[in-house]
């Protein structure tokens, strides 16, 4: 493996980690906040539904779009 190629593995792997510990702390804060807007006890039961659900699908879609955008930006350095 060239130095070249390391460095963009090395790219693509942080992109991947970094969007994925985004994606857990974004995933479950925002899913509590908009499944939690009624009051009263279904309110509060809902957010942490909400909580639950985006603790189970932040990490998945983040690390997706931390590769993503790592990627384009792999790209953009190879060629521009």
């Amino acid at each position: 493996m060239t130095g070249g190629t390391r460095h963009r593995l090395l790219i693509l792997l942080g992109g991947t980690l970094l969007g994925a510990l985004a994606g857990l702390g974004g995933g479950a804060l925002l899913g509590m906040l908009i499944a939690g807007d009624s009051q009263g006890m279904a309110g509060k039961e809902a957010g942490f539904v909400g909580f639950l659900r985006g603790l189970f699908w932040g990490p998945p879609v983040g690390a997706l779009l931390g590769a993503l955008l790592a990627w384009a930006t792999v790209r953009k350095g190879r060629n521009g």
